[in-house]
């Protein structure tokens, strides 16, 4: 009678007696078989017959095979095989199904389905195997296994909060670190609805956008939106919502990610709150304040600022300082504005132009601001507007330095001028010229006409010096009727004596004073000082020059005087 197996993989028969041709179609039907097959003696624990595939895939020739035993390729003992095998007898007709695990020949780990049959054949036993390898099977299942792992651990060990919610709003699953921000257990949270959660203001905020994600129009949406936690506080979260769906594309669930936006939302208004109180401060202090960033733009101004150069404050916030000043502006103060960005105190004043054309006087103080670790994040600008200051001292100093009267240089003036004189002609080797002079017949116009009558003569007096000399020269009045001259930069003393000539002629000529233009006659007495012939300091410039117009004085009056040595006295 005929045994055989039956295994399902390829319907191999096995027969007691078989037929040359017969025999010749089994060994066919083996080899073109995509899996490995052992037939094994039980008693000599001999493989007796393998197929192509099992030699390809364990990396032997036939002849080598049919040298060896399953305890020569499997992974576990002889004494384990057999007592597999005499089990697998003693179940009769049923086979097995295993999973095992094989060596190649070169040393390669294979994993194979293993079905296995016991069919007695000539008194003794065959073990019938059929394996199929499912390696790369394996391989994919541990993949999958430890992307799931890692997809686990990651889950619930992620700083966000993550929740899976299903397409009715209900979360599905929720990882550690969303029970954290809104203060429920896991349990408590699965079942519930996102809308039972969310602050009642905003329950319907994510509806039209949770809506365009599950269209197809977006993949995926991000807002802030408000919870309220298990003991009732409000926390604020940046939500982000993308939904997933299966191979054909419907949706199946979404997959939410919530940060914990509280502590910056509260800074946040903290900081809206600090900046509406110094903007009300800033507003307030009779300054021009400005925040200018590391690249110089501005990040506040306040109202003053605005209002004095005719800005609003939305034109300027964000731009460059070179848009909000002017070109001109930025140019004249850039060396003022890197250097403190380099960390250093500046104060600098400027004329400011405004729209109306007006020109006013400003004292600008930069303040470098100072963040961590000493890093310059930028500096302040305070501007003060120091006209009425500016114009009161030029008014005080004016007072201080010129004379009332004429308007000329006063003795004070004219010393600091003098100085002055004495510098430039040493450095550059030049010569100047000192003229003093003391008017003639002065004091009998004043008694007789009166100190009106004088002061307007005086006024003349300056008016016809100053005309016949350079407006780089020096007209100063240093006593009653007494003037000095100081002429740069000439080139002979006879160039002195001319111009001294000239203004001894001018004042020689009638003036004509008061309403009723009464003719006046004066003249005056004029010595001369030469640097450095004559002199090499002021004060002995100003006794040179002053004996020579007392000489002069004393030759007659209306005459110009020279230093002893230097030449006769001059007369009219």
């Amino acid at each position: 009678m005929a045994l055989h197996t039956d295994p399902p993989h390829d319907g191999l028969m096995l027969h007691c007696t078989q037929t040359p041709a017969e025999l010749s179609r089994f060994r066919v039907a083996m080899d073109v078989s995509g899996d490995a097959i052992y037939l094994v003696d039980r008693t000599s624990m001999r493989f007796v017959d393998v197929n192509q595939t099992a030699c390809m895939r364990m990396g032997y020739s036939r002849e080598e095979l049919l040298q060896m035993g399953p305890q020569d390729l499997l992974t576990i003992s002889r004494e384990e095989i057999e007592r597999l095998y005499d089990q697998l007898i003693a179940a009769g007709a049923s086979g097995t199904t295993t999973e095992s695990s094989a060596r190649t020949k070169d040393g390669r780990q294979s994993t194979t389905e293993l079905h296995r049959r016991a069919v007695r054949m000539d008194g003794g036993w065959i073990i019938v195997s059929i394996a199929r390898d499912i390696t790369q099977r394996k391989h994919m299942e541990q993949a999958l296994r430890e992307s799931e792992e890692r997809f686990r651990i990651t889950f619930e060990l992620a700083g966000s909060g993550i929740a899976h919610v299903d397409l009715a709003g209900r979360l599905l699953r929720v990882n550690r670190s969303l029970c954290a921000i809104l203060g429920y257990c896991g349990p408590e949270l699965v079942g519930r609805t996102v809308k039972e959660l969310s602050h009642p203001e905003d329950r319907d905020k994510s509806d039209a956008a949770r809506a365009r994600v599950r269209s197809g129009e977006l993949q995926s949406t991000r807002l802030q939106q408000r919870y309220l936690r298990k003991d009732g506080a409000t926390v604020w979260v940046d939500l982000t919502v993308a939904l997933v769906r299966d191979a054909e594309g419907q949706a199946l669930y979404e997959i939410a990610v919530i940060d914990d936006d509280t502590e910056r939302k509260n800074a946040e208004a903290a900081l809206h709150e600090s900046a509406e109180k110094l903007r009300l401060f800033a507003d307030n202090v009779p300054a021009m304040t400005v925040s200018w960033d590391e690249h110089l733009h501005c990040g506040f101004a306040n109202k003053l600022f605005t209002e004095f150069f005719g800005l609003a404050a939305e034109d300027i916030v964000g731009k460059h300082v070179r848009e909000v000043l002017g070109e001109a502006v930025y140019r004249e103060i850039e060396g003022h504005l890197v250097k403190a960005l380099q960390g250093h105190a500046v104060t600098y004043e400027r004329i400011g132009r405004l729209r109306s054309g007006e020109s006013r006087y400003l004292e600008v103080k930069l303040l470098p601001h100072i963040g961590e670790q000493g890093k310059v994040l930028g500096c302040f600008s305070v501007t003060t507007d120091i006209t009425e200051h500016k114009l009161a001292a030029e008014r005080i100093q004016r007072v201080a330095h010129h004379d009332s009267l004429t308007g000329l240089p006063n003795r004070l003036l004219f010393n600091d001028r003098l100085a002055q004189a004495l510098s430039l002609a040493k450095r550059n080797s030049r010569q100047f010229a000192l003229l003093y002079l003391d008017l003639d017949r002065f004091k009998p116009v004043n008694d007789a006409l009166g100190h009106a009558a004088g002061d307007e003569l005086l006024k003349c007096v300056a008016t016809r010096i100053q005309r016949e000399v350079r407006a780089s020269d020096t007209v100063a009045r240093v006593g009653g009727d007494e003037f000095t001259v100081i002429l740069h930069d000439i080139a002979r003393r006879e160039d002195a004596e001319t111009v001294a000539g000239k203004i001894r002629a001018a004042l020689t000529t009638p003036f004509q004073l008061g309403s009723r233009k009464q003719a006046v006659d004066i003249g005056t007495s004029i010595g001369i000082a030469v640097y450095p012939a004559d002199a090499q300091d002021a004060d002995a410039l100003i006794s040179m020059a002053d004996a020579a117009m007392y000489r002069a004085k004393q030759a007659g009056g209306t005459t110009v005087g020279l230093p002893r040595g230097a030449g006769k006295a001059h007369t009219a």
